[in-house]
């Protein structure tokens, strides 16, 4: 009898809490948080059994003051050593957002500030994606620019490039795969991506979306040059401060729509699903132009006076005339 009361106090104090089905859950722990308000919060959240246990090993092991501060990903299945180890070495979540239209690099230095991957890791990531991703072409800047699909991620500090750029992946396969089916023959994957990333770096409100891509299949379908202020900006790699030059326009890139007709080599920001809806039913319109009014909103025309009548007015506007 006094065997199983010891082995049934040895699993209550440092056993698994498997009363509770062992979903993950996330677990705060505060900056100069004590080892005793961790443990009864543990409990609280039904992580664990009871609080001796954790802070029995906790002050044999003089681990007590070394439990990080951040967010855990925790479940009642680990013992109070495997909670305690956790915190220990301070292998916290990071929530890390990926906005509609953000570009690869921002991505990545995301990232990097959380200690998540390191450069050498990206760089290969860029050089060859992930498998399912269209394979990077000498013209294309970066591999997985246009597939890390907007929404926040929970990763793990320390991870490596590839476990952080993964999920972000397979979202935009999972949250695109009734999109794909709607592809028409006349765009490939990759252009698909392409159009809707430059959709999404021309607005700001999603109602224009659909109006903007009619605009640049029209432009397409007569053989116009695309003209997207966009790319120019991708291009010039984020040196171009305000309204674009001459010289800017001019830049020697395959990503100057206005040197070079037809889509860039690959998509120029990680566009969202509104972007990609738009670009597969675009507005039935006439539209060959627009410019941005000056609340944001894109203003259209089907000639060339038109728009010129437009960027004119938009001038007196924003001059006070």
């Amino acid at each position: 009898m006094a065997a199983l009361v010891f082995v049934v106090a040895q699993w209550w104090l440092f056993g698994p809490d498997r009363t509770h089905r062992p979903n993950h859950v996330y677990f705060t722990v505060h900056e100069g948080e004590s080892a005793d308000s961790i443990a009864q919060r543990l409990v609280s959240a039904r992580l664990l059994h009871t609080a001796w246990g954790f802070l029995f090993i906790a002050v044999r092991r003089r681990w007590a003051g070394q439990l990080r501060p951040g967010t855990y990903h925790l479940s009642p299945a680990q013992t109070p050593q495997g909670i305690l180890l956790q915190l220990v070495h301070g292998k916290t979540i990071n929530q890390i957002a990926v906005p509609a239209g953000i570009h690869v690099s921002q991505v990545i230095a995301r990232l990097r500030s959380h200690h998540i991957g390191t450069s050498k890791q990206y760089k290969a990531l860029e050089e060859h994606p992930l498998p399912g991703m269209p394979s990077k072409t000498s013209a294309v800047r970066d591999g997985l620019e246009g597939y890390l699909y907007p929404a926040t991620y929970a990763i793990f500090r320390g991870a490596s490039s590839a476990k952080a750029i993964l999920p972000m992946w397979r979202t935009f396969q999972q949250k695109t795969k009734g999109l794909r089916a709607h592809l028409p023959k006349s765009l490939s994957f990759r252009g698909w991506v392409t159009l809707a990333s430059i959709v999404q770096a021309e607005t700001r409100f999603p109602s224009d979306d659909a109006k903007i891509a009619a605009v640049f299949f029209n432009r397409l379908h007569r053989h116009m040059p695309l003209q997207s202020d966009a790319t120019v900006y991708y291009a010039l790699s984020g040196s171009a401060r305000g309204p674009l030059t001459r010289t800017d326009l001019m830049v020697a890139s395959p990503y100057n729509t206005y040197r070079h007709r037809g889509l860039p080599p690959g998509p120029i920001d990680n566009p969202g699903r509104q972007a990609l809806f738009a670009v597969l039913h675009p507005a039935h319109v006439p539209y060959l132009y627009f410019v941005t009014g000056p609340r944001g909103h894109a203003v259209f025309a089907t000639t060339y006076a038109q728009q010129l009548r437009h960027i004119a007015e938009m001038s007196r506007v924003k001059h006070g005339k």
